[in-house]
């Protein structure tokens, strides 16, 4: 017997070759279907009035954003998250603006700039991509966990360290959201027992199904956590990691992973006026009531939407400035999309000048811990911060969606858009390459990063990247190393043959 090092990816050994080459297929041509269907949104757009070069930078955009899934195919998490930072900038709006009629370039301050700007931005998503994706950095330092009885016993793990990290947080009061402390380190170890369950439930019904009663009550549990918080994200992110561990052990699209994704995102879309119904005018009350009032409030859902939006009206109005990228101060799309965000940043930094290297600064503080910088802010985010400085107060409350290609242009103009990407891009692709890879196949820990980083990747600025490399993704690393320990996979490279 020796010892050698395997050439393949860990999750792709045992898989027979020709069923790796179908799926990759499968993925890269629906990938392109994909392409074809936003290059069809960007043409009607030009037929309803829109500048044609806009139409057209939107969707080199989304080429851009496409190109790595084609190339590499659906089971890589980079390729994933690129793709995302493309679709929820400009993807999003081609589909959502021609819903309602309105050409992809009305409501905007500068959308030929924007455009631009989101298209550099992408470009250098895509580039740092792929040149880490070629770096060689070695195999993983964590390995799959494919056996189904060391998956439940690290979601047995995962379940009580999440859960005791959630009711912490939950049972404060008036919870300072902006603030870190120890159990947010530890909260989405909720979603690593989720997606362990799932995958063990699989495994153990050879692929039948992904649902048995403890994986059911991990779900229930996500579910009353995020209305104790009065956050929706959890709730979107619990079902893409059960459609995820679906996709990675089955190793297959279906048409119901597909409908399940689509219909998380439109109740997403759906819940969005009800949780900030409750964070706005219930932001007050015990954990225990936010539960009951959260729950009452999606079970009356026309009212609770109701009265979200004449609050949201009241507060529009009061502050002199509102995004209406969607003809409507009120509308939730302006969340689920970033060229407006981006719009504003832009058009406030030619109007009032760049940021510089302040924009650095604070995310360096940001991102260390307090006990180093004892005074940081807390209470706010950098989009409030760089709000502030352009246009005053903004309507959706102190923690502003400020994405990183805006930002970038609102520190250094056209250089910051395209470095920003690059820089901090590079930093997070080879910290997940080498920690845990980007094969989604059969690895619950690639699912788990993912799940655990998509949204400050596609939404954040430099205060949420920097977050990601100096703290979040070295912490979870640690986190999922030690639970590797404790359940018995700590051998992370080398395998007998």
């Amino acid at each position: 017997m020796r010892i050698h090092e395997y050439n393949a990816p860990l999750s792709l050994r045992g898989f027979p070759r020709s069923l790796v080459l179908v799926q990759a297929h499968q993925g890269k041509k629906a990938a392109i279907y994909a392409l074809l269907a936003f290059t069809a949104c960007g043409l009607l757009h030009v037929a309803i009035g829109a500048d044609p070069l806009v139409s057209a930078l939107a969707v080199i955009a989304m080429a851009l954003g496409m190109a790595p899934i084609i190339r590499f195919g659906a089971w890589n998490i980079g390729a994933i998250l690129v793709f995302l930072v493309a679709f929820r900038h400009v993807g999003f709006p081609l589909f959502a603006k021609l819903s309602l009629a309105q050409a992809l370039d009305t409501h905007l301050q500068q959308p030929l700039v924007a455009f631009a700007a989101v298209t550099a931005g992408v470009s250098a998503y895509f580039l740092v991509f792929m040149l880490v994706n070629n770096i060689k950095v070695g195999l993983p330092l964590l390995r799959p966990v494919t056996t189904p009885h060391l998956l439940r016993r690290l979601s047995y793990l995962a379940f009580l360290v999440g859960f005791v990290a959630n009711l912490e947080l939950a049972m404060r009061i008036n919870l300072e959201t902006g603030a870190w402390n120890i159990s947010n380190a530890f909260l989405p170890c909720l979603h690593l027992a989720l997606i362990t369950a799932a995958a063990s439930t699989l495994l153990r019904s050879d692929g039948h199904r992904i649902f048995d009663g403890w994986t059911l009550a991990i779900l229930v549990v996500e579910v009353v956590f995020a209305f104790a918080r009065n956050v929706r994200e959890p709730i979107l992110e619990s079902i893409l990691a059960l459609v995820l561990t679906d996709v990675a052990f089955n190793k297959r699209f279906t048409k119901k992973q597909v409908a399940t994704t689509i219909g998380a995102f439109f109740l997403f879309v759906l819940i969005t006026p009800v949780i900030l119904f409750i964070r706005h005018t219930r932001g007050d009350l015990a954990w225990g009531e936010r539960i009951t009032a959260t729950a009452a409030a999606v079970v009356n859902w026309e009212e609770a939407e109701s009265a979200f939006l004449e609050y949201q009206g009241k507060v529009a109005l009061s502050s002199g400035f509102f995004m209406r990228y969607y003809d409507t101060p009120t509308s939730v799309f302006e969340r689920l999309s970033h060229i407006n965000d981006t719009d504003v940043l832009i058009a406030g930094a030619d109007r009032n000048g760049k940021l510089g290297f302040e924009v650095i600064d604070r995310a360096i503080q940001y991102a260390l811990p307090r006990l180093f910088v004892p005074d940081k802010p807390i209470d706010y985010s950098e989009g409030s911060w760089i709000y502030s400085e352009y246009e005053g107060v903004y309507h959706y409350g102190k923690f502003q969606t400020a994405p990183l290609i805006g930002v970038g242009y609102a520190s250094f103009g056209w250089i910051g858009v395209f470095f920003f990407p690059l820089i901090f891009g590079s930093a997070i692709f080879l910290l997940i390459k080498k920690t845990v890879g980007f094969d989604i196949l059969g690895n619950v820990w690639v699912i788990y990063t993912f799940i655990s980083i998509n949204n400050p990747f596609i939404e954040g600025g430099t205060w949420s990247y920097m977050a990601m490399i100096l703290r979040q993704l070295p912490q979870d690393t640690i986190i999922m190393l030690f639970f590797a320990a404790l359940i018995g996979t700590n051998r992370i490279t080398l395998q007998k043959a």
